[in-house]
């Protein structure tokens, strides 16, 4: 993925996309891990105040709110349109929908939440190496 860009400290061998930083919850300054994530169930996914490890500040630039109905509407439209699909095609029991709906619906948004997030942060931190 050549176009992918990379953030971070070239010269310590550590380069950082946007998807390690979604996925491991990286700092985009500095590549610790430990960025965001209450590990509970039913908690709300926040991110930390700042890294533990260079101090950079999150909890001001969270992306949330309005800021990702780009990200999720599409997601909810497609998983209708896909329920609905699957409907005409199969005609599973009722129960089938919330038994495979539930998981996808969690992992498709929740990831998709996250991936938003850290790209927004990434570029957040990003302009401020900048300028």
């Amino acid at each position: 993925m050549g176009g992918q860009r990379e953030l971070g400290d070239r010269a310590g061998g550590r380069v950082r996309t946007i998807w390690q930083i979604a996925i491991r919850g990286a700092c985009p300054a500095c590549g610790r891990p430990g960025m965001v994530w209450q590990r509970g169930l039913l908690d709300r996914v926040q991110m930390a105040p700042a890294c533990a490890g260079c101090g950079q500040p999150f909890a001001a630039d969270e992306a949330g709110g309005r800021g990702l109905y780009p990200v999720v509407l599409p997601l909810v439209v497609l998983m209708v349109l896909a329920a609905l699909k699957i409907d005409d095609l199969w005609r599973p029991s009722l129960w089938v929908y919330p038994l495979v709906a539930a998981p996808v619906a969690l992992v498709l948004v929740g990831g998709a939440v996250r991936l938003a997030k850290s790209a927004h942060l990434a570029a957040h931190v990003g302009r401020g190496a900048g300028q």
